[in-house]
């Protein structure tokens, strides 16, 4: 499976457990807790990553929490191998969720989450769906390959 960067994973430790005996796992979140292995901002990982290095980066709800979301989708395709996946959530119909570590600052449509990966970011097979009814979407998912 090879390796899989879980971005903003905070408390959720399932991924982990999930993933752990079947690929190089690495969570990473903003702020500290033992199940975050480095304490970075997802706007900014080209700080401490080389282009390229990725097969999989998660990033399951944390959008929304981000200043420039952009910066994130930008930093995920930069990290991601060639034919990488960057699978994303993002709520849309849901209420504001910020705590004492994480603003919430946007809800993201389909059709705004389609054309940040496609068009400003350049992933190609870009798969977009929305869960729920269709006028009230709970969540938007994708699936983007470099």
């Amino acid at each position: 499976m090879g390796n899989v960067m879980d971005l903003g994973v905070g408390t959720w430790e399932y991924p982990r457990k999930l993933l752990k005996d079947q690929c190089h796992y690495l969570s990473v979140d903003t702020f500290y807790h033992p199940n975050v292995d480095l304490v970075a901002d997802a706007q900014h990982l080209d700080q401490y990553f080389e282009p390229d290095s990725w097969d999989f980066i998660l990033c399951f709800d944390v959008l929304e929490h981000t200043q420039v979301p952009i910066d994130v989708i930008n930093q995920a395709r930069r990290l991601l191998k060639p034919g990488g996946m960057f699978l994303v959530t993002t709520p849309y119909f849901y209420p504001l969720h910020e705590n004492n570590q994480t603003k919430d600052y946007w809800r993201i449509s389909p059709e705004a989450l389609q054309y940040l990966l496609a068009e400003k970011s350049g992933f190609s097979l870009v798969d977009v769906q929305s869960q729920g009814s269709p006028k009230y979407p709970f969540t938007v998912t994708a699936s983007a390959k470099k």
